[in-house]
C-alpha cells in the first residue's frame, strides 16, 4: 500500500532527525564543558541555556530557510546557494 509506505518513510525521516538533533545537542554540551570557562559561562546557567536553545532555534530556522529557498528556485540549485 503506498499510504502505508509514506507514512513508515516519513516516520523513519522524523526519527532520524530527532536523533541527530539530540546529536548536536549532545555535541554542544560537550563544547560548553570547554567554552564555560575561557568565556565565564559557569556563573551565569541562562545564558549557557540560552546558547544552547540558539543552536536548535538556528536549525528549525535554517530549515524553514531552506525548504522556502527550494520551493522558489528548485532543489537542484539551493544546495549551490547554500554552500
Amino acid at each position: 500500500d503506498g499510504g502505508r509506505d509514506r507514512t513508515t518513510l516519513a516516520a523513519v525521516g522524523a526519527a532520524l532527525a530527532s536523533l541527530l538533533q539530540g546529536y548536536h545537542t549532545g555535541v554542544i554540551g560537550g563544547a560548553l564543558l570547554y567554552l564555560a570557562p575561557e568565556f565565564g559561562l559557569a556563573t551565569d546557567p541562562k545564558l549557557t541555556g540560552a546558547i544552547v536553545t540558539a543552536t536548535t532555534v538556528g536549525s528549525v530556522v535554517g530549515t524553514a530557510a531552506a525548504a522556502r529557498l527550494s520551493d522558489g528556485i528548485g532543489r537542484g540549485r539551493t544546495p549551490a546557494i547554500a554552500s
